[in-house]
């Protein structure tokens, strides 16, 4: 898996793959020892501490990064993915590649880019400013990607968190349990997030 390889070229950092129901994390190796996979994954607490959130890009992701002012490294892969990583880019909160363009030295360079280059967290903070100041993220959807404030909020209301693999929720308690799980595993503040 060519994200395992990429992050593998950073032991300093601490990745953190939710990968669903679907895949078994031994079906993912070699796994390097920078990396936790897991079914399910406290994403907001986790990106409270990240650094970097590779993400396939669904819009409730992008979101909860920005909303906690972590830039992404996005790998668009289907619905409404194409045009999230295009503004990701555009407004300089991280880059992108494309599905069939994706190989681990690719991703190596923007992980090492969107890590080292201050502008690209600096820019994501500017967007958790906004969101902390305004309507929440309804109204960091309507300024950033155009759309009607009604449309802003059904999108904020949506009750899901996408996967690399798939939609799933955490069972009701799961994600307490997966953050008492991980606290004695995560190096606060060095780690990246596969979503």
């Amino acid at each position: 898996m060519p994200s395992l390889e990429a992050v593998g070229r950073f032991p300093e950092t601490q990745l953190v793959l939710s990968v669903g129901k679907n895949i078994k994390p031994d079906n993912l190796r070699p796994i390097p020892s920078n990396a936790i996979i897991v079914s399910t994954a406290p994403q907001i607490e986790l990106l409270k501490r990240a650094t970097l959130c590779i993400t396939h890009a669904g819009l409730n992701t992008a979101l909860e990064a920005l909303a906690q002012g972590v830039p992404m490294v996005a790998i668009p892969i289907g619905f409404d993915q194409p045009g999230v990583p295009a503004r990701i880019a555009y407004h300089g909160v991280g880059e992108f590649v494309e599905i069939g363009d994706l190989t681990a030295e690719r991703l190596s360079e923007l992980i090492q880019r969107v890590r080292t280059n201050p502008s690209y967290r600096d820019k994501a903070r500017y967007f958790q400013k906004v969101i902390a100041q305004t309507q929440g993220l309804g109204a960091a959807v309507h300024s950033s990607l155009s759309i009607t404030r009604s449309q802003a909020l059904t999108i904020e209301h949506r009750v899901c968190y996408l996967t690399f693999v798939g939609v799933g929720r955490p069972e009701s308690g799961s994600p307490d349990r997966q953050v008492r799980h991980l606290r004695g595993e995560v190096t606060p503040g060095r780690f990246i997030i596969r979503s």
